[in-house]
């Protein structure tokens, strides 16, 4: 869980620094261009304004057409405007009075009734501009992997205390786990003496109750194990179809003296390589939940079948259910939602035989969902 969490926490501050530097790097170009904008603006009014006031000097990277009608007398002009690039700039200025063509900047004006234009090459300066840019970029990129990787390096000193508070967590459930198993190992043993020469209804509830806590017991020593990341999967070509048939087959006559049917739709032939194990010990749960949640009548509904490259497997029951924004809870440890809660007695559920599944199928790289409908249905979805 630690693992994911650091890997999770890694991938927010990365896009958020992702996100920043971007930022920074539009309001640099903003910047620049709005800068640019001014800065050539200036040089074509001050060039107007320079020959309006010395008409016999001009500055020599400077165009400056007389427009009169559909022709225009060349003023001045220098090398980096060639015939063709004249003739551009004055077909642009028929349609926009100032504008750019090519990297050259050209604007009209009136003086003395006379109508002229002024163009300046600004190639060499956009150059500058588009190299401070690409600088710029690069500055900003090395700025964001150092920033990556001092996130990199100080996330799990960052999330120590966390992982510290975490593994005691576990550590005390394992360790309560293995305390609880021998005392409790000797109270069941003691009552099954006691009930060969005692017939007392207090006595059986002892037996019942520690053997639910037995089972609690090692629920809990099993999810500590998958926290851990220590339960081992063994991985084999076997058949999915019988897996999931010899799974369902102890609990069809559980679910009849329960009066509950189960109805099978499993497709024959499907292979699967992972762990078998695993398999059976999700659909024991799945199954085991639809049977104890579900009310009398009810019809328990297992299928497989395939999807493209998956195998999809789903476990149904009707009568029973969860509301609808609380699917994602039934996941959760101990959750076991309010109508379960009321029937521990009859249900005799701890709330972690669904954890236990999620556990087992993000170990194994599965996706398990739930759909449900209060006091209507649940449908488990496990899809491998």
């Amino acid at each position: 869980m630690i693992k994911k969490t650091r890997i999770n926490f890694i991938i927010v501050v990365c896009v958020c620094l992702l996100f920043i530097f971007a930022l920074l790097y539009l309001a640099f170009c903003l910047i620049v261009n709005n800068r640019a904008v001014s800065f050539i603006g200036d040089q074509l009014k001050e060039v107007s304004t320079y020959y309006q006031d010395n008409a016999s000097s001009f500055r020599q990277d400077t165009l400056i057409l007389q427009i009169t009608g559909e022709n225009y007398t060349i003023i001045n002009t220098s090398k980096e405007f060639n015939d063709s690039v004249i003739q551009d700039i004055f077909d642009n200025s028929k349609l926009l009075a100032s504008g750019e063509v090519d990297g050259f900047y050209y604007t009209t004006s009136v003086i003395s009734q006379k109508s002229f234009l002024f163009a300046l090459d600004q190639n060499e300066y956009l150059d500058y501009l588009k190299d401070m840019r690409i600088y710029a970029l690069i500055v900003l990129i090395a700025g964001y992997l150092l920033a990556t990787a001092i996130t990199l390096g100080c996330s799990s000193k960052i999330l120590e205390p966390m992982n510290q508070t975490v593994f005691k967590q576990k550590q005390f459930i394992s360790d309560a786990g293995h305390e609880l198993k021998t005392p409790l190992t000797i109270i069941s043993a003691s009552a099954d003496v006691l009930s060969n020469s005692v017939d007392s209804k207090y006595l059986n509830s002892i037996k019942t109750q520690t053997k639910r806590m037995d089972y609690l017991i090692k629920d809990m020593l099993m999810l500590a194990r998958l926290d851990e990341e220590k339960y081992l999967t063994v991985k084999e070509e076997f058949s999915l179809t019988n897996a999931i048939n010899e799974s369902v087959l102890p609990f069809e006559e559980v679910a009849f003296e329960s009066g509950k049917m189960i109805i099978t739709d499993v497709m024959e032939g499907i292979n699967y390589y992972g762990d078998r194990e695993s398999i059976i010990k999700i659909m024991g749960i799945l199954v085991d939940n639809a049977i104890k949640y579900s009310v009398k009548g009810s019809n328990i509904k297992i299928t497989l079948k395939q999807q493209g490259a998956k195998n999809v497997i789903t476990v149904y029951n009707d009568g029973s259910g969860v509301k609808k924004e609380d699917t994602e809870k039934i996941f959760e440890r101990f959750y076991r939602g309010d109508y379960a809660r009321t029937n521990d007695g009859e249900r005799g559920g701890n709330g972690l035989g669904l954890a236990i599944a999620k556990g087992l199928c993000d170990n194994n790289g599965w996706d398990i969902s739930a759909k449900s409908e209060l006091n209507e249905y649940m449908l488990i979805k496990l899809v491998i």
